[in-house]
Parts: C-alpha cells; structure tokens; sequence
C-alpha cells in the first residue's frame, strides 16, 4: 500500500491514530533500507531479493558487487548508486543483476573498466555518462536493452564493448561504440576475419607483462590491430607470439611503463606510430622485418641502442625521432633508404654503425637537428662512403689491435692489448676457445679514447687458449 492510498484510508479517523500509521509506514520503509559490508541497499518488494544504492568502501580499487548481501540477492544496480565515485578504478557486476538504474555508474572519473555478469537484461539512461576515463565496458551475456541512446553521453569515442562466442544480439557497434568479441581468460578483445584474429584491446590487471595469446578461441592471432594497447600506461612487459605477421598504427602508442619490446620474426609489417612514446630500453627487431614505417619509434625516451637486422631495407621518417637517451644504432648490410629526421632529436646519440654500403637516400643533404654528436661510421671496402652525411664525413670503422706495450699476460695473469682507432668509436670484443667449435661469446665493449682503448679478459686465466675478434656495438 502506498503512502497516498494510506493517506487517503485514514481520512476522517482520529489524529494520533493517523500519525501511528504514517509512523508506522515510515519504520516499514526503512527497514527496507540497509548497509552490509562496503554497500548500501534497499530490500525490493518480494523481500528476497536487493538493489545496491550506494557504496563506501575504500578508494582507488576495483569494485566487486557481490551476488548476496546478507542473504538476498542483489538483482538491482539502483539510480546514481555509485554516481561521483571519482577514485573508483573498475567495477564488476555480478551475474544475478538484471537490471542497471539510471545514473547508476556516471561520474565516476577514474573508472577505466566495467564488467558486466550474464543476467543483465537492460539499462537505463546515461549509466555510464561523464566517466571520462571509461576504456572498455564488457558482457558476459546477451546484449541489454536500452532505456535511451544516452547511455555514454560524455564518454570518448574511444571507449570499446566487449561481448563473449556464442551471446546474441551484438552488432558491430553499442550505443555508439565498436563492440568486439571479448576473451575473459586471455583479458583479450579481437575480432575474427577469414578465421584469423586481431587483438583490438587488452582488459587485463594494472601493473604487469601481457602475454598475447598464439590463439585464441582455436583460431591463430595473426595481428595486433590499430590502437590495440593505446595508453596502456601501466603494462611493464608484452610478449608477442610468433604467429603475428602485423603490428596497426598506434598499437602500443603511449605504453608509459613498457620496458622491453621483441618483434617476433614473423612480423613483416610494423605501422606508423605502432610504439611511439613508449619507455622501453631494450628493444629487438625481429628479421621478418623488410622496413620500419614512420614514427615507428617516435620519441621512446628509454631507448639506449638498437640493432637494424640486416633484413630491414628502409628507415622511414622520423622513425626514432626523439629518442634522446639513445647513444649507439647499429644498422645491417642491406639498407638502401633512410627517411628524412629519422633519427632527429636524439642528443645523446654518438656513433651511427653502417654493415653495408651508402644508401642512396642517407647521400642527400638531410638534417639531423639535435644529433650533433653523431658520428657516422662504415666498415672498410663499403661503396658509397665519400661524401657528407648529416653533414660531416663518414669514418671508417677499422679497429686495430696495438702491438708492445699492453699486449699479452698482465701481471695479474689476464691476458689483454690495447686497440687503436677514431676517437668515440666503440667496439664490440668477443672470444672463442676452439676455432673448430666457432662458437664466440660477448665478453665487453669499449671506446676509443684519444686514440686507443684498453681491453682485459679476466677470464683468459681459465683456457690454455683464447681467440679474439671484433666487431660493431
């Protein structure tokens, strides 16, 4: 009985009879209203079942709504519930809620992800509105129906739905966004196309590797697609499987805390901006490789080396543009096009090692602004090296091993010699105990210092013989 209908029988009787009842309607109302655990909720009317109307638990944490509060179950997100819920950071809703109110999740600024359970059947308007930050919102069942088309108002384009194999009424967008298929135990959204599949976004846990799946759903995971991993600020690590041939433009774009990047060889084509303004510092190129596009690598500021394969046959512009704390980039035998800046804005970069000849595009009159401590160096018997690059003259790179003082046993028993050649070039030394078994090991690198640098193998004392070589860093 509503309030108005309780209202309207007690007309005519007596006044402290009336107030009893209206006192009485109110206690019986806020009995339905209580508080368990990190939750607010109201008791419907069956008197078995909850809707959530408030949380306050602890900040900056994913929030997990439980299927029963104190012994009912939560089939109900109500209106505003969790609205201006700035530091939550993520939301799963169980699978024994049928039903998101109006308003119930906007707001909630630092909300990055919600995950919705299988017995959703609608929501209302704007539930998620206003909550900037939203990057992927994923079901685990049928598609809901819609109060209204206001369901993301205020939310970037950007945002992406998931949904799981063999749910229905899934498009290839939601209320406006791209819907992609969702995989919850790879934390992977993708698509499928001739039976191959894309990785189109990562759903996975703050602060730790991505390992990319070879497969998934029984089909190979031959791309990664663009803007797949875009500002995944906190993934430290990804493996890449072997099975992908292409990485999409802007595919790792922004990945703050990456450290460490291996191309697989089977990778044949990396797109435009696929890992600028990553942090990595280590970074390995895998020899499917035929080019690098540009800005492949554009302004990855933890960059300190890397090695062209000799597969690569093109530089694209700016392709390491800005990447300032990179000193050494050693390039293969088979470059025949280097891109305008492609190595522009990198100031700590000091030696540019070529294994083969001149290409042709490197011999123009290009800038290579903010690099003024690069050398260009070139091995011995190279075509092409005769002219400027960058401005200056190429120098050979021919490292000599100095006969007399400094060769031979040191007092220490160590064997070592000392190795001419240009100031600030480096060379890379390696050993081998058996020529027969040719299996030669790192064992240091070092730079020329006016004119000679020092080299020592502390571990010479532990072969009867020890052969040296070198080569580019």
């Amino acid at each position: 009985m509503t309030g108005l209908c309780l209202d309207r029988a007690l007309t005519g009787i007596g006044k402290t009879a009336r107030m009893s009842a209206l006192l009485l309607l109110a206690s019986v109302t806020a009995a339905r209203a209580a508080h368990s655990g990190d939750f607010d909720y109201e008791v419907n009317p069956d008197m078995v079942t909850v809707t959530v109307t408030g949380y306050t638990g602890p900040d900056y944490c994913t929030v997990v709504i439980p299927a029963e509060l104190d012994g009912k179950r939560v089939t109900r997100i109500g209106a505003w519930a969790f609205t201006m819920c700035y530091t939550m950071v993520g939301v799963t809703i169980p699978d024994s809620v049928t039903r998101i109110d109006e308003g119930a999740f906007s707001y909630c600024a630092s909300m990055t992800e919600v995950v919705i359970g299988t017995g959703l059947t609608s929501i209302g308007g704007q539930a998620f509105a206003y909550s900037y930050s939203l990057a992927h919102v994923c079901f685990k069942g049928d598609a809901p129906s819609l109060d209204s088309m206001d369901l993301f108002d205020g939310v970037e384009q950007d945002t992406t739905v998931g949904y799981r194999v063999g749910t229905a009424e899934w498009g290839p967008s939601f209320c406006g966004h791209t819907a992609w298929l969702w995989d919850p135990s790879q934390q992977m959204l993708y698509s499928v196309d001739n039976g191959m599949v894309t990785v189109t976004g990562y759903t996975g846990a703050d602060y730790c590797a991505v390992v990319i799946p070879a497969e998934i759903d029984g089909k190979r995971v031959t791309r990664i697609g663009a803007w797949a991993f875009w500002l995944s600020g906190t993934m430290t690590d990804v493996t890449i499987p072997d099975s992908v041939t292409d990485i999409g433009n802007d595919a790792f774009f922004g990945c703050g805390f990456l450290t460490s990047v291996m191309i697989p060889d089977s990778v044949t084509n990396i797109d435009y901006m696929a890992f600028a303004f990553c942090s990595m510092s280590n970074l390995v190129i895998g020899t499917g490789l035929p080019s690098i596009s540009e800005n492949a690598f554009y302004y990855c500021s933890g960059l300190t080396a890397v090695t062209i394969p000799d597969n690569v046959t093109y530089i694209g512009a700016s392709a390491f543009k800005g990447c300032s704390s990179m000193n050494v980039v050693v390039i293969g035998t088979r470059m025949t096009g280097i891109g305008d800046g492609a190595f522009e804005d990198c100031g700590n970069l000091t030696g540019i090692y070529f294994k083969g000849d001149a290409p042709d595009f490197v011999c123009g009159d290009i800038e290579m602004q903010g690099t003024d401590l690069a050398v260009i160096y070139y091995l011995p018997g190279a075509a092409g090296w005769s002219q400027e690059v960058y401005g200056k003259m190429p120098v050979a790179w021919n490292p000599q091993v100095q006969a007399g003082a400094g060769f031979g046993k040191q007092g220490n028993g160590e064997f070592g010699f000392c190795i001419a050649g240009a100031n600030g070039m480096s060379v890379a030394v390696e050993a081998c105990t058996n020529l027969a078994g040719a299996v030669w090991t790192p064992i240091t690198t070092v730079t020329i210092d006016k004119g000679t640098a020092t080299f020592t193998d502390t571990n010479s004392i532990n072969h009867r013989a020890c052969f040296y070589r070198f080569r580019m860093p």
